[in-house]
């Protein structure tokens, strides 16, 4: 399945059945009570936006639900708002969320995590558990090396496609632990084929 990593939320592109991905840094906050009073059209605006690109579409922002602050991704299926998925780990500015959430498209199931809830190995797991094909993380720091090392970590030991996305980088991974490329537009293919695999265990621990 074709991955579009999209840096904007302006970009004209050719409409495809596919994947994209809008990393954080490309949305303003998204206040709930705006929205809901129809002082503020973001969410339509991004709809319409998702719409012209086809697919699934997850964006990143934050959001702000009457004060409580949130790292947020939203997800667009056909120009609809089909779901928003909040980071759960706990820090001082955004409040945590609770559970994980994951997003069926053409009969594969993706799994959503935000930004550090990539470092929450029981998170990796719980989605794994519920059978996704593929994981995607988007995240709203610079990418590190431990970001590197965990996205690929993952998609060898579970046997997942992995893609974590930044403003400024994206780092992917298919099931079988191979870095995926993505070409000079913002594409990678992935099988999205979900070879789970267990951790195998050895006296000194664990891999």
């Amino acid at each position: 399945m074709e991955v579009r990593i999209i840096n904007g939320i302006e970009v004209k592109l050719q409409k495809k059945d596919c994947v994209n991905v809008v990393p954080y840094g490309f949305v303003n906050t998204i206040d709930y009570k705006k929205q809901i009073k129809g002082s503020a059209k973001d969410l339509v605006e991004l709809g319409k936006f998702s719409k012209s690109l086809g697919g699934i579409t997850f964006i990143g922002a934050e959001s702000d639900n009457c004060g409580s602050l949130r790292k947020s991704v939203f997800v667009f299926e056909s120009g609809k708002l089909i779901s928003i998925c909040d980071m759960n780990f706990a820090e001082e500015k955004h409040s945590p969320s609770f559970g994980y959430k994951i997003v069926n498209f053409f009969g594969k199931k993706i799994g959503v995590l935000v930004d550090r809830d990539l470092f929450n190995p029981d998170a990796v797991k719980s989605l794994i558990n519920c059978g996704v094909n593929a994981i995607i993380d988007l995240y709203e720091g610079l990418l590190l090396k431990k970001v590197e090392v965990a996205t690929e970590f993952y998609a060898y030991v579970y046997g997942v496609d992995f893609i974590t996305a930044s403003k400024n980088k994206t780092v992917a991974f298919n099931a079988f632990g191979e870095v995926v490329d993505f070409n000079s537009e913002c594409e990678g293919c992935f099988d999205f084929c979900g070879v789970y695999r267990e951790i195998k265990c050895k006296k000194r621990g664990s891999i």
